[in-house]
């Protein structure tokens, strides 16, 4: 369907609009109550419905492209089922969460947030920017359950980028806990070493300090030079604030930049 540019106009002063021609483009005036036009394609849709379904030719349009699952959710799916092999359980949370869950109660520094400018309730009010403190809050709600508790999350996490187009980036991570009185940061290393061996790198492992974990157990996960993830005990202090009577060990890793180590070209 080619339309000239009078004939849009008329189709879309059917639908309500004010439209007039200028030059080589249309001027529309969009009514207040029209709340429904976000976008230019809108306005299209508007001329379609002005001119009439029932006139259009149906034509088969080929693929533009080839579907097919992104690699991304492929390599996160393979490794849920290493961890579910691992003997933990998934569990899903919600992206929105809040800054008490994300950092008071995790007693870590606050980070550059993505926050909800009006949110309806306060436990959804920003974005969350790691896993750790989300698998914590599941390990708080599931204390009637029987010990050991091991559970693993894999999802998005977005962080504020002002290099990026919409100045966020989203980052896939990988996150997994191990609840229990002999909980200790060895039995997370082990599963980290063991899941970098079966992708074939190199890990290892730099000692350093983060409030939300015991001093002397939490390390960095460092893969050919980057840092991919971290490893730790939880505070006391932080298993006080959740309300959790057993050690915690935690592990998070990310699997954007294990992915891209892993598809780039060997040398």
């Amino acid at each position: 369907m080619k339309l000239q540019l009078g004939e849009i106009v008329g189709c879309l002063r059917l639908m309500r609009f004010d439209a007039e021609v200028r030059g080589q483009s249309i001027a529309v005036r969009i009514p207040a109550y029209r709340i429904d036009i976000l976008h230019p394609v809108d306005l299209v849709e508007e001329v379609v419905m002005g001119y009439g379904f029932d006139r259009l030719t149906p034509e088969l349009m080929p693929p533009q492209h080839a579907g097919g699952e992104a690699p991304i959710e492929v390599f996160s799916r393979k490794l849920r089922e290493l961890m579910v092999g691992f003997g933990f359980q998934e569990v899903q949370n919600y992206m929105l969460t809040c800054k008490e869950v994300l950092y008071t109660l995790m007693e870590a520094p606050e980070l550059p947030t993505v926050e909800v400018e009006n949110p309806k309730q306060a436990q959804f009010s920003c974005l969350r920017t790691w896993l750790t403190p989300l698998l914590l809050q599941v390990l708080s709600r599931s204390k009637h359950a029987d010990y050991p508790q091991r559970i693993f999350e894999c999802g998005d996490v977005v962080l504020l980028d002002e290099e990026a187009e919409n100045r966020v980036r989203e980052e896939r991570r990988l996150a997994f806990a191990h609840s229990d009185s002999r909980a200790t940061l060895t039995e997370v290393l082990a599963v980290v070493k063991e899941l970098m061996r079966l992708l074939r790198l190199e890990c290892t492992f730099k000692r350093e300090e983060h409030p939300s974990f015991i001093k002397g157990r939490y390390a960095l996960i460092v893969v050919d030079g980057e840092q991919v993830g971290f490893a730790g005990e939880v505070h006391p202090k932080v298993l006080v604030n959740w309300g959790l009577e057993k050690p915690v060990a935690v592990a998070e890793l990310n699997l954007s930049i294990l992915f891209r180590l892993l598809s780039a070209p060997q040398p």
